[in-house]
């Protein structure tokens, strides 16, 4: 919320510190660490120092100006980076004097959506960048994020990205394993003409061990520590091996915590023939790990601080910051100064004894700089010099697209006293959005709503860094958005329902709906059933499900095994899937399970999936689809779906999904920060949008539904 000639960015009550140079702070020398109380929290290994000690010190290039809006690396509990970044700071302060440095370490979840939003300029996060935060960085700019690496993750130091190492029993005589063979184990990959391995004696072990199963233990797959080994084992694949056992950290009820690498390493220690995934900082007596390569030519190594500074442990994890640097630009110089600071000596000696982590080895070094200096993005990582191909061309744009920069409900600049609340968010909205802002105003004459309407997760972006107000969501707001927003403001958004999905128009949040072949007798199929054929464990309760008989199907189909054709399920729609109808769970029953992504350009995406299943369905009998209306041509047909197995069963209508009953309907939400200090006039928007008028904005144009019930005695659901 701003007000003419008033603060445009986060309100006053979320006003993070701001890590500023001390003036009376100083070193008797170049490179000589600052003393900011105390002396080095850590004392790293010799080789770390050796490698430091070889770096070139910094050296301006030019004075230059400006401020660094830094987001990164913390959590409300721990302050990870605070004092390595007041370092940094001060002793970069004392080389570039006109450079101001504005911290904001919420944490890595909210950094990328820092660039986004533009609130911020340099991103560090605690771990690799997750697929969902490169997307909604290209949605916004259209291009990727410069990537530019900093450190080097720790051997063994807690929340400072400790190198992840395989362990097995004691007793076990396999001494070595390649990254493909890890991937084989921990991963399914049915249908790419690849092997699982799932026993001992596939890996060589003889005797009594060859016929034994390989018993995964495992961080939980859809979390943050699993997501490294999805790139650099599953190379990106996130169809995990069934018979993973997962582990998540949880608060013990004494007091304290039970860490999740800790109880990986005690249930493998129970396991003579598990393996599992950990650190050695977790280690018993009972288990032992295992030199890993590249490659089956090897070399094998184990993990210490050389082998991870030199990167050549596999599986050494690295810091990474972005930046947000068109194709062809230049880095912005103060930017690009202060990580020259961060890569020179100076800046890696603060590092290694202000953190947890190693430094960069010296080719990483030289490649980083390189980076820095050329005006074009870096290509592939190793090569001798970098530089960026073609910008990726732009996408078409969908049918209905938010404005660039933020409009407001009317032209001109706001009146001086005039509030203007910003309302960022889902594309799709804008024609509805601009209604609700009009009739908004009729009774707020003081308010101005500015749009910016570019994707959802931008929208969620701006609200945790301040940037907006409201924030129009076409789901429901992420595990990682929602930790991002309670960590920047100490307590969860304000999450309100303010219209249903559409039943059919693709790109206003569609209905998912099970098919079947049309001659199939289904009369019905409920969430249990579908936990049943899709998910590798079902919980305690509910039965696998292989056959059309397990469903009650009789007569030729009860022998047959059910196909499943369904979306992506890491894409929006099979989040959605997985969130409402398998508790989230990602260990699925692959084998089964044909999931159908598109090619096609965003516009077009949804339309050429949905076509794609469904064909796909009507080409196989004993399949079941989970798509979106309508059916198109083909014999496939709809199948009332339950919640539980007493009903009601309901099948997909208008009437169903606006008044909720419909079990697979999709809401759209507003967030807003429900804290004593939010701007009103969010709150009064959102009831606006919820009064009769609101609703009544929602019309069959824009493919939503309105959020009003039929009077009693007319409701769609009470006649199923």
């Amino acid at each position: 919320m701003s007000r003419q000639g008033g603060h445009a960015g986060r309100p006053a009550r979320a006003r993070p510190q701001l890590v500023l140079a001390l003036a009376a702070l100083t070193a008797a020398a170049a490179g000589q660490a600052a003393d900011l109380g105390g002396g080095p929290r850590f004392a790293p290994p010799p080789y770390a120092v050796q490698v430091v000690d070889s770096l070139a010190s910094y050296r301006p290039r030019a004075q230059v100006t400006g401020t660094i809006r830094l987001w990164g690396h913390g959590s409300p509990e721990h302050d990870f980076l605070g004092r390595l970044v007041g370092r940094w700071s001060a002793e970069f302060r004392r080389y570039e004097p006109g450079v101001r440095i504005v911290d904001r370490m919420y944490g890595t979840a909210s950094a990328i959506g820092a660039l986004c939003s533009g609130a911020g300029n340099l991103a560090i996060l605690g771990e690799e960048l997750s697929p969902a935060g490169k997307r909604a960085f290209e949605r916004a700019r259209h291009y990727a994020p410069t990537r530019i690496e900093i450190a080097t993750g720790s051997l063994e130091t807690n929340y400072f990205d400790y190198a992840h190492m395989v362990f097995v029993d004691r007793t076990n005589p396999i001494e070595r394993l390649s990254l493909g063979q890890l991937a084989a184990i921990l991963g399914a990959r049915y249908g790419r003409g690849e092997h699982n391995i799932r026993t001992w004696g596939q890996l060589g072990l003889k005797g009594a061990w060859a016929p034994r199963r390989i018993d995964p233990y495992f961080w939980k797959v859809n979390q943050d520590f699993a997501l490294f080994l999805r790139g650099r084992v599953l190379e990106g694949s996130h169809r995990w091996n069934p018979r993973i056992r997962q582990f998540v950290t949880f608060d013990r009820p004494g007091g304290g915590v039970d860490d999740r690498g800790l109880q990986i390493l005690r249930a493998l220690a129970r396991d003579p023939y598990g393996i599992a995934v950990s650190n050695i900082r977790f280690a018993n007596p009972q288990v032992r790990t295992l030199k890993l390569a590249f490659t089956r030519a090897g070399p094998y190594v184990s993990a210490t601080p050389r082998t991870l500074i030199t990167e050549r442990y596999p599986l050494t994890r690295i810091i990474p910051a972005y930046i947000d640097r068109a194709p062809g630009q230049p880095v912005a110089p103060a930017i690009r100064e202060f990580l020259r600071f961060i890569l020179s000596r100076q800046g890696q000696r603060a590092l290694i004894e202000e953190s947890g982590y190693l430094p960069l080895g010296r080719r990483q070094i030289r490649e980083q700089r390189l980076k820095l200096r050329d005006a074009r993005p870096c290509g592939v990582a190793g090569s001798a010099r970098c530089s960026y191909g073609k910008p990726p061309p732009r996408q078409a744009a969908p049918e209905i697209r938010g404005p660039a920069v933020p409009s407001l409900d009317r032209p001109g600049a706001p009146a001086a006293g005039e509030a203007v609340l910003r309302v960022w968010g889902n594309p799709a909205l804008a024609s509805l959005a601009r209604r609700w802002a009009r009739g908004f105003r009729a009774s707020h004459r003081d308010v101005r709503v500015a749009l910016h309407l570019t994707g959802s997760d931008i929208g969620m972006a701006g609200l945790y860094t301040g940037e907006a107000d409201v924030a129009l969501m076409g789901r429901a707001a992420t595990g990682s958005e929602l930790k991002a927003f309670e960590w920047v403001y100490r307590h969860p958004p304000l999450r309100v329902e303010i219209v249903r999905g559409s039943l059919e128009s693709r790109g206003r949040s569609p209905a998912l709906v099970a098919f079947v072949h049309a001659d199939n007798p289904l009369r019905g199929i409920d969430f249990a059933q579908l936990q049943g054929l899709i998910e590798a464990r079902p919980p305690p309760g509910v039965p696998r499900i292989h056959t059309w008989g397990q469903l009650g199907v009789r007569g030729k189909w009860a022998g047959h095994a059910v196909e499943i054709y369904m979306p992506d399920t890491e894409s929006g729609t099979g989040r959605f899937l997985r969130a409402t109808v398998l508790g989230g769970s990602a260990l699925l029953e692959w084998p089964r399970i044909n999931e159908v992504a598109s090619a096609a350009p965003e516009s077009e995406a949804v339309l050429h999936t949905r076509s794609r299943i469904l064909g796909a369905l009507a080409r196989d009998p004993y399949g079941l689809a989970i798509a979106w209306l309508p059916p198109g041509a083909g014999p496939v047909k709809p199948v009332p779906l339950g919640v539980n197995a007493a009903g009601p069963y309901v099948l997909p209508t208008a009437a169903t999904v606006r008044e909720g009953c419909y079990p697979l309907g999709r809401d759209v939400y507003a967030y807003l920060d429900p804290g004593a200090g939010a701007p009103s006039e969010a709150r009064r928007f959102v009831s606006y949008i919820l009064s009769a008028k609101g609703q009544a904005a929602v019309h069959g144009g824009d493919g939503y539904l309105p959020l009003m019930r039929a009077r009693p005695g007319e409701s769609a659901c009470e006649r199923h």
